[in-house]
């Protein structure tokens, strides 16, 4: 078991989402992050709104996971989200499902992805940007638990 430091900068922000699958898509890019993490590393999750795009537009929340850990090489950066893709020198255990998961969520919710540098300019940041809530401009998004089936 290793250590590393996990630092939170959450402020409130509102999406349309199924509560479930988001759930799943924060678990697996903090589960990485920490994985991927060295000793005595850091990991950073942060929320927030996006620039409006003009004065009266919604604006768009994102959700990113940063950490300083070896990073992937940019040009590797858009595979990490295939399934079962592994990384050729890593020794880290895992089965490559976890960020295709993330992506396979984030299109389901018409989110999309980005990545880049982390912490300090190394390291891997995953961002994921939710459309806004447009219905009404006092209607905030929500996020909502999944429906459970009738009869289940």
């Amino acid at each position: 078991m290793s250590m590393a430091a996990l630092s939170l900068d959450v402020p409130s922000c509102l999406i349309r989402c199924d509560i479930d699958e988001v759930g799943i898509l924060l678990r697996n890019l903090l589960h990485n992050a920490l994985r991927y993490t060295s000793e005595g590393g850091h990991v950073l999750v942060r929320c927030g709104y996006e620039p409006a795009t003009t004065p009266d537009a919604a604006r768009a929340v994102f959700l990113e996971v940063l950490d300083d850990g070896p990073g992937v090489p940019e040009a590797e950066r858009e595979v990490i989200f295939e399934r079962f893709h592994r990384a050729v020198d890593t020794t880290v255990r895992g089965s490559g499902i976890g960020l295709s998961l993330v992506a396979d969520i984030a299109q389901s919710h018409q989110a999309s992805v980005r990545t880049g540098l982390g912490l300090d300019g190394q390291g891997l940041v995953v961002r994921v940007v939710f459309p806004p809530h447009v219905s009404s401009a006092h209607s905030p998004a929500f996020c909502r638990q999944a429906e459970t089936p009738a009869g289940a």
